[in-house]
């Protein structure tokens, strides 16, 4: 419990009142564990897709995951963070980076039933589970799942975010947008660079 709520539950069908209350009380609270969920999910999503599972054992894919995630979800809710606090000042926000991380992480607690869900498929094809098609009806059942998990963290992140900006719903659009768009610029650019120094190694 924090701030009279208990996020977990209340996240799912109150974002604005559980993010407020979160802020309030340790914006912190929660943040480095769903940013590490979400970035493990992830991983284990394109392990599969790019069939890791036909050059490593099924053990050392699942070590990389664990250990690596925690510090990949931390670069990238900081990161998410600043972008969404840097697109949110054009538009005149009130939040401060912090309070947006809070926002950002906890819009992405449907991350944690993914999670569940890929820990089922481990369970049930280990030998098969990171090798992309193999799987056949589960993995597709598991792409529908996400897909209607990845929508309800859309309307969680909306929502968040325009309780810490103090947005309308249009201008919280725009900061998403803009965060979206900045984002891709900033991989885009670190791509060309790496593929340059690639180049003229």
């Amino acid at each position: 419990m924090i701030g009279g709520v208990n996020p977990w539950a209340t996240m799912w069908t109150s974002p604005r009142s559980t993010v407020r209350a979160v802020v309030n009380v340790s914006p912190k609270y929660g943040v480095f564990c769903l940013a590490w969920i979400y970035a493990l999910q992830n991983y284990l999503y394109f392990a599969s897709y790019w069939s890791f599972g036909l050059s490593f054992s099924f053990f050392t894919i699942l070590l990389i995951g664990v250990f690596g995630s925690p510090l990949i979800g931390l670069a990238w809710i900081y990161f998410t963070g600043w972008v969404y606090y840097v697109t949110g000042k054009w538009l005149g926000g009130a939040a401060t980076q912090a309070h947006l991380r809070t926002a950002i992480a906890w819009s992405k607690i449907p991350a944690s039933i993914s999670l569940l869900m890929w820990l089922i498929l481990m369970i049930a094809g280990a030998e098969t589970i990171f090798i992309n098609g193999v799987s056949g009806p589960s993995t597709l059942f598991l792409n529908f799942i996400l897909f209607i998990l990845g929508v309800w963290s859309l309307v969680l992140l909306i929502q968040s975010v325009r309780e810490v900006q103090g947005f309308s719903l249009g201008k919280t659009l725009l900061n998403l947008i803009f965060a979206w768009i900045v984002s891709w610029v900033f991989v885009f650019f670190i791509f060309i660079t790496l593929r340059f120094m690639y180049i003229n190694a």
